[in-house]
């Protein structure tokens, strides 16, 4: 969920007899921009494990639902989200292009054979810009520019959004790595038919992207 301030409704005043959450402005303010929190998130224990139940009772009383996917990542939508698309963000540009980044990589990967899931989440490597699919055909190329991601210019810009909404992480070496909530950006593209995984590609994704217990591991906070 990805909105413009107006969209977001006003904080409930905190009740005097209810212990404050920990890192609620962080996570309200977080929320707002269309954040997605995962393993390596400051407060993502506390919104995975701890206090996860308390938060989406907060949230709710101001319209937004707060949702904790087994795959290893919370995230809200508003109440007023009516389709799959609209969830991810408010802006249909924002939305329609991160749908359409999503589905020419997954297409790409199909098209030669190689399991999605795999390739996305377990490259050790990480990920280039440079070896994307998405400007190396004339039929690719040809979508990416009607979107206005037709350059590497573009494309690297819509690659911060990935990261400021926390689909993805870039290194300084300037590769990057997908993070577990991209599975959304999958889900509709699976969703509106443009791929169909294998029966055991999620789980191996799932157990390979994000651990969903509270044990320590690297950070993962590189942000814009």
């Amino acid at each position: 969920m990805t909105t413009d301030n107006t969209s977001i409704p006003s904080a409930p005043e905190a009740s005097p007899s209810v212990a404050p959450l920990p890192a609620l402005r962080q996570i309200f303010e977080e929320l707002k921009s269309g954040r997605h929190w995962s393993f390596g998130d400051p407060v993502y224990f506390e919104l995975f494990d701890h206090n996860f139940a308390a938060y989406a009772d907060w949230f709710s009383q101001i319209g937004i639902q707060l949702h904790r996917d087994e795959r290893g990542f919370c995230h809200a939508t508003l109440d007023k989200d009516d389709d799959a698309a609209s969830q991810i963000s408010t802006n249909t540009k924002t939305a329609s292009n991160l749908i359409l980044f999503t589905a020419i990589w997954i297409e790409a990967l199909a098209d030669s054979g190689r399991n999605i899931h795999d390739e996305i989440f377990r490259k050790p490597e990480g990920h280039r810009l440079e070896n994307l699919p998405h400007l190396a055909t004339e039929s690719h190329r040809r979508l990416m520019t009607d979107a206005g991601l037709g350059t590497a210019e573009e494309l690297n810009g819509l690659l911060k959004t990935l990261q400021r909404l926390g689909f993805a992480t870039i290194l300084p070496d300037d590769t990057f790595r997908i993070r577990p909530p991209f599975h959304r950006l999958l889900d509709i593209c699976q969703e509106y038919g443009r791929f169909s995984p294998a029966p055991d590609t999620a789980q191996n994704a799932t157990s390979s992207s994000t651990p969903a217990s509270s044990s320590s591991a690297p950070s993962d906070t590189a942000e814009k």
